[in-house]
Order: structure tokens, then sequence, then C-alpha cells
């Protein structure tokens, strides 16, 4: 079985774990009830626990019909080919925690906007495997400024909750 694969499996195996383990922590968790919608404090966590859960089982399905292509094509230019993917995968794998962990470190002091938009650029960034032409780059800019505006207005007036404003507040 290949590296890709295996790691693949294992991967979503803990996700799915770690899916159950944050939905019953937020099922038991008290809730508030203070929005006039009736969403308490326990629905996003367990909105991400669901979104956590399908997307683990929709890898751990691919795994078997990457494992039915790798059984098929015995080649050795693509076993050398999908070690240096590995190796770059790592690497933006690696970058994408660095970028994760900057990013929750620097909420509270740029504020929800300025950090999303960072973190979300940058992140397009390193995932990008063909570099495009500065126009794309305004376009996706300016797509991640109205995005996190449009997440802040909707946590704000929609859910009345107030997320970091940071520099901006």
């Amino acid at each position: 079985m290949d590296n890709s694969i295996r790691s693949d499996r294992l991967v979503s195996i803990v996700l799915v774990l770690i899916s159950m383990i944050i939905f019953y922590i937020s099922h038991n968790m008290n809730t508030l009830s203070i929005l006039s919608i009736g969403v308490g404090s326990d629905f996003l966590p367990k909105l991400v626990a669901i979104g956590i859960f399908l997307t683990s089982v929709t890898l751990f399905a691919q795994t078997f019909f990457k494992q039915k292509q790798a059984n098929a094509v015995h080649d050795s230019s693509v076993e050398k080919q999908s070690d240096t993917l590995t190796k770059a995968s790592l690497l933006r794998v690696s970058l994408s925690v660095f970028l994760i962990i900057s990013y929750v470190l620097l909420i509270p002091i740029l504020g929800f906007i300025i950090a999303s938009v960072l973190y979300l650029f940058t992140q397009s960034l390193a995932l990008n495997k063909e570099r495009k032409g500065h126009y794309h780059y305004v376009f996706l800019f300016a797509s991640f400024v109205f995005a996190a505006v449009a997440i802040y207005a909707l946590f704000r007036f929609g859910f009345n909750l107030m997320l970091p404003a940071g520099m901006l507040g």
C-alpha cells in the first residue's frame, strides 16, 4: 500500500475520532440561548464537528479509489513522482500548520478581519502550485476582504456576537 494512502487513512480515522469528541463535548456544553434565532453556543462546535466528520469519511472513502488506481498502474516513474509529491506535500502541510497557529495568535492582536485576510491570502499563496498574474492575486485579496467583512457582519449583526476587532476596534 502506498504511503500517501496509508497516511490518508490514518488521518481520516484520527479526524473522525476528534470530530466525535468535539460533538460529544459540545453536546454536553452549557448553552446560552441569548439569541433570538434559537441558536445556542453549542451550535457552531456541533456544525464544525459534523463538517470534520463528513470530510474525514469522504477522505477515507477516497483512499479506496486511490488504491484501485495505484494497483492498476505499477510504473516506476509514477512512484518516483509520488515520492517528490509527498515531500512537497509535507512542506505545504507544515507551512499550513504554522500559518494556522500564527492566525490564532494574531486574531486578538490584529483583529478578526485583518488576521483573516492575511491568513487566507498567505494560505492561498502557500497552497497554490502555479503562479498566476498579479490580477489573480488582487482578485483573491479582494474576495478575502469581502469574505472576512461578511463573516464579521454576520456574527456582529446577525448573531449579535462580538469578534475581536483588534486594530480596527
